[in-house]
């Protein structure tokens, strides 16, 4: 969260599968149905019906001077996890003004 926003990873739960978004909501109050706005996508290899990662959270990592999250998934590809390691991503995140 960051000056009233507010990042939600969402997806389907369990093992049900499905794509998985980032959103970014802002909370304002409004009379009127707020929609958040989608900031990434992860994309999905068909083929790996059940066995695809998970986002499950969420760190604030700035790197470069460029603000930035740490995604950390639920089930990280094999590739991902080297004795203790773990090979995470890192999304760029620039948040937009309100209203805009």
């Amino acid at each position: 969260m960051s000056g009233g926003r507010v990042l939600i990873i969402a997806g389907p739960v369990s093992d049900a599968d499905g794509p998985f978004a980032l959103y970014e909501w802002t909370g304002e109050r409004s009379a009127e149905i707020q929609h958040p706005r989608q900031i990434y996508q992860w994309q999905r290899d068909p083929g790996e019906a059940g066995s695809a990662e998970k986002p499950e959270g969420l760190y604030r990592l700035d790197r470069s001077g460029k603000r930035g999250y740490v995604v950390i998934y639920d089930r990280p590809r094999a590739d991902r996890v080297s004795g203790s390691m773990y090979l995470a991503d890192w999304l760029p995140y620039e948040a937009k003004e309100k209203g805009g």
